[in-house]
């Protein structure tokens, strides 16, 4: 039961560009329906998760497709008053109204009007999801439907049941790329998240967050359950994640938050930054254990050079230049030892939760979003990589909290040796749970760092210039120390 096409997507063309989430602002888009994989459809009420196929060109011209989820819901229009607790505040998932639901498949329209939302954001929608994974004992459990299978996760004893008393639903509005919508019943509560762009194979998310949850790690939240939606385009067989069910750990608070306060009041953070190497390492650690790999260290330390030298292309004139350093830098990679698994991918700060245990009576430090970049297609994020790319992200958050605490609190006084002091806790905390000294003067650390802060400087060219001097910063200091002591201020 969909919408006639025309009137449908007219709405979806007008609404889509609106939603933080929508990959492509700014560009001239051609919309067109990739799949429709129905949900649930009584005579009231219908459910499908609608699988947008959007071309347009990138930054540099070049031709993108990208794959878009649209779940939707369609409620028919009756003379009653709305169910407060139906929607979000404010009916925040309304989309629009269409006059006619049905026809698409042949089978006769059934006349509306009916209302169309954005499904995430309706409690009968998520009542069908969490359902559907066996997840809501106290809820109708319509199956499998026809290209949605659900999973039920390896800790799915930790759920709540949307009938429980104080049921709330809250979105997270800090959300950019997916939606996620909290669920809190009782002091419990978990988190369902909804991945907006999709690229074929298992999300890296629900297959690390399964095989941790599995393994028994408590430096991630539980994975409950999944999504999963088969369908055909085009000729080509499609298979993709559609959402994930986590664990909510009410009372968090993010450690880029705990570190940006800290460096703003002169403040020490070594202790949470060994808590936090310590976790680093017992994840990679756990990792390594639950998706062991044999891949050869040689087309990991290829990609690696490649990242870094078109990162360079981009940003030479704004960091100096160092193209002499940089080759043999990069030369000097394939001699260097690697031992490749699957990591996180994209750790930072704002990555990691802190939440209070109430068996141990101190400090917890969760890690969260296992997507890896999310700019960057599934392929790429679902190989293995080196260890040390986490460890490196971790370090330079620990520097762009000094340098934001600097910019945005008033009074600020981070004091001479914060980031290093930090710095040497988290190698330390993460050195004694996997055995070996860190050396950050080795060609591979080196590497990754440039790695990392060019890519950084590529970002604040485009989007905050008045705070490219933490990576240009971070950047000359290594290619100085690769060039030599009479080098320092080269540019």
């Amino acid at each position: 039961m969909a919408a006639p096409a025309d009137e449908l997507m007219g709405l979806l063309e007008h609404w889509l560009p609106q939603q933080r989430w929508f990959p492509a602002k700014g560009s001239v888009v051609t919309v067109s329906v990739a799949a429709v994989l129905p949900g649930v459809s009584r005579p009231e009420r219908h459910s499908e998760v609608r699988v947008l196929r959007l071309a347009y060109p990138d930054a540099q011209g070049t031709p993108v497709v990208t794959l878009l989820q649209v779940p939707l819901l369609f409620l028919k229009v009756t003379d009653q008053a709305p169910d407060d607790g139906a929607a979000l505040p404010g009916d925040a998932g309304l989309i629009g109204a269409v006059s006619s639901a049905g026809g698409e498949d042949g089978s006769p329209a059934v006349p509306g009007p009916w209302h169309v939302y954005d499904a995430p954001q309706r409690r009968e929608y998520l009542d069908e999801v969490l359902a559907s994974t066996s997840l809501n004992a106290h809820s109708e459990n319509p199956g499998e439907h026809a290209g949605i299978q659900a999973r039920r996760g390896p800790d799915a004893a930790k759920s709540i049941a949307l009938s429980d008393p104080l049921f709330s639903m809250d979105p997270m509005r800090s959300e950019q790329s997916n939606t996620s919508i909290v669920l809190n019943a009782q002091g419990r509560g978990m988190i369902v998240k909804f991945f907006r762009t999709l690229s074929a194979g298992q999300n890296p998310e629900v297959e690390l967050g399964a095989v941790l949850t599995r393994l028994g790690t408590q430096d991630v939240p539980a994975t409950l359950g999944w999504l999963e939606a088969h369908w055909q385009d085009q000729g080509v067989a499609y298979q993709a994640d559609l959402a994930v069910i986590h664990e909510f750990l009410p009372g968090g608070s993010d450690a880029w938050g705990a570190a940006l306060d800290a460096a703003a009041r002169g403040e020490s953070f070594a202790r949470q930054a060994h808590a936090i190497g310590q976790g680093t390492a017992r994840i990679h650690r756990r990792l390594a254990e639950g998706l062991p790999v044999s891949t050869a260290p040689e087309g990991v330390l290829s990609r690696l050079a490649a990242r870094v030298r078109d990162s360079w292309a981009q940003v030479r004139a704004v960091v100096g230049p160092y193209d002499a350093e940089i080759e043999a830098l990069l030369t000097s990679l394939s001699a260097v030892p690697a031992q490749p698994q699957r990591i996180h991918g994209d750790l930072h700060l704002g990555q990691i939760l802190t939440v209070q245990s109430p068996s141990a009576g101190a400090e917890r430090w969760i890690f969260l979003d296992f997507e890896g970049e999310p700019l960057r297609p599934i392929s790429e994020r679902a190989l293995p990589d080196l260890p040390l790319r986490d460890v490196v992200g971790l370090l330079r958050s620990l520097d762009y909290a000094a340098g934001a605490a600097q910019r945005q609190v008033a009074g600020a006084e981070v004091s001479d040796g914060w980031v290093a002091e930090c710095s040497a806790a988290f190698l330390e905390g993460y050195s004694s749970v996997v055995p070996g000294r860190i050396d950050q003067r080795s060609p591979l650390f080196m590497a990754l760092w440039l790695d990392k802060a060019l890519y950084e400087v590529r970002y604040e060219q485009s989007n905050r210039p008045g705070w490219l001097d933490i990576p240009v910063s971070a950047a000359r200091a290594t290619l100085d120390e690769l060039a030599g002591p009479d080098a320092k201020g080269k540019p």
